[in-house]
C-alpha cells in the first residue's frame, strides 16, 4: 500500500467519522423538543387529573350533604348552577334541573382544575425554588377571604344558612385531595421540597 493510499484511507475514515458526528448532533436536537413537549403534556395532564378528582370529591360531599340534611341531593348544584345559567338566558327565565347541572358542572370543574393547576405548578417550580412553598400557602389562605365572601352572597341569595357548612367544609375536603393528588404524582419532589425549605430560606 502507498502512501497516498494510506492517505486516502485515512481522509476517508475522518469524513465518515465526521458524518455520524453530525448525524447525532442532529438526532439529539430533534429528540430534545420532544421529550420537552412529553414532560409538558405529561404536567397538564397531571393538572387536569388531579382536578378532575378534587371536583369530584366535591360533588359528592354536596350531594351526601344535601341527600341526608335536605333529601334533595341535587339541591346545591342546581340552586349555584342557576344562578349561572340566569346569567346567560336572562333572570326572567327559570332554566330547569338539567340545564342547571349542566352550568354548575363547567363552573365548578373549571374552578378546581385552575386550583390543582395551580397546586401541581408551585410542586413543580419548588423544584427550583423550595421557598416558593410558603408564598403559595400564604396566598392559598388570602385565598379564602373572597371565597368566603361568595359563601356569604349565595346565602343572601337563597342558598341556606348551611351553605357555609356545604361549601367551606367542600373547599377544605376538595383542597386536601389535590394536595394528596399532587403527592402522589409527585412524593420524591414533595419530600425534596420539604427537605430544603429551611436550606433555601437561610
Amino acid at each position: 500500500m502507498t502512501s497516498a493510499d494510506r492517505k486516502d484511507g485515512k481522509t476517508a475514515m475522518r469524513h465518515r467519522s465526521d458524518q455520524s458526528s453530525i448525524h447525532i448532533s442532529i438526532d439529539s436536537t430533534d429528540i430534545a423538543p420532544d421529550a420537552t413537549n412529553g414532560r409538558a403534556h405529561s404536567v397538564w395532564r397531571e393538572r387536569l387529573i388531579a382536578g378532575l378528582i378534587g371536583g369530584t370529591v366535591v360533588v359528592c360531599w354536596l350531594v351526601l350533604y344535601d341527600a341526608l340534611t335536605t333529601g334533595n341531593p341535587w339541591l346545591t348544584a342546581e340552586h349555584v348552577g342557576s344562578i349561572f345559567a340566569r346569567q346567560v338566558f336572562g333572570a326572567e327565565r327559570a332554566p330547569n334541573l338539567a340545564i342547571s347541572l349542566i352550568f354548575f358542572c363547567v363552573v365548578h370543574y373549571a374552578v378546581w382544575i385552575a386550583n390543582a393547576s395551580f397546586v401541581i405548578g408551585v410542586v413543580h417550580r419548588g423544584e427550583k425554588q423550595p421557598s416558593i412553598l410558603t408564598s403559595a400557602v400564604i396566598l392559598s389562605m388570602l385565598l379564602y377571604v373572597p371565597f368566603i365572601g361568595l359563601v356569604t352572597m349565595l346565602v343572601e341569595l337563597g342558598a341556606g344558612s348551611g351553605a357555609y357548612t356545604r361549601f367551606i367544609v367542600g373547599a377544605l375536603i376538595g383542597g386536601v385531595t389535590v394536595v394528596a393528588q399532587a403527592y402522589r404524582s409527585n412524593p420524591g419532589l414533595v419530600r425534596y421540597e420539604l427537605a430544603h425549605l429551611d436550606d433555601d430560606e437561610d
